[in-house]
């Protein structure tokens, strides 16, 4: 019984000195991951999106410029929506900047800008979230693409869920949440 208790103490002395240490403390934890090489070698068209790109890391690319006014429609729309500005979403949504940031393995520039990340944030995540809300209200005939959908659940093609959790309470749309949570529960019933 002391035995037990002594790795109890000893679990405990290395979290109070984790819990007292600032460096410690915040611990960068990816959520997003960049696909490895050799992975992505071997088949890259199953890991590049092909319609819509969602976060950094394929934003900008020629084939998927396509959509990126369609996110700025949908922005104005949940704005107007909301009762909100620009600036309110974004004043809600910078106190989590760094652990956005933190959400993503190997960010590179421009996205270590905190206002550039914002903005992609807002844009892609506003857009996944209306997407899932056409979705909800004519769930029977959804309007989006086999391939958005594909696109959405790509690997790299991400915005971290504690953006989506921050636009959905915002916004006080509870029938996306459920629709995203459902969404979500399918997902990873799939996966496992």
């Amino acid at each position: 019984m002391g035995e037990q208790q002594q790795w109890i103490i000893n679990l405990q002395s290395e979290v109070d000195e984790i819990n007292s240490t600032p460096s410690l403390q915040r611990r960068k934890t990816p959520s997003i991951y960049r696909v490895p090489k050799i992975l992505r070698d071997l088949h890259e068209e199953a890991y590049t999106p092909q319609i819509i790109s969602i976060g950094p890391y394929h934003h900008g690319k020629p084939h998927l410029q396509s959509m990126e006014p369609d996110k700025r429609l949908v922005l104005a729309q949940y704005l107007q929506r909301a009762g909100m500005t620009v600036a309110q979403v974004v004043d809600a949504m910078r106190p989590m900047v760094q652990e956005i940031m933190d959400s993503y393995d190997g960010l590179e520039e421009p996205w270590t800008n905190e206002d550039r990340l914002l903005e992609l944030m807002i844009l892609d995540g506003c857009f996944v979230l209306d997407c899932h809300r056409q979705d909800s209200l004519q769930p029977e005939e959804s309007h989006l693409s086999r391939g958005l959908w594909l696109d959405f659940y790509r690997l790299e093609n991400q915005v971290p869920l504690s953006v989506l959790d921050i636009l959905i309470r915002i916004g006080g749309n509870r029938v996306i949440y459920s629709r995203c949570t459902y969404l979500l529960h399918s997902y990873l019933v799939y996966i496992v």
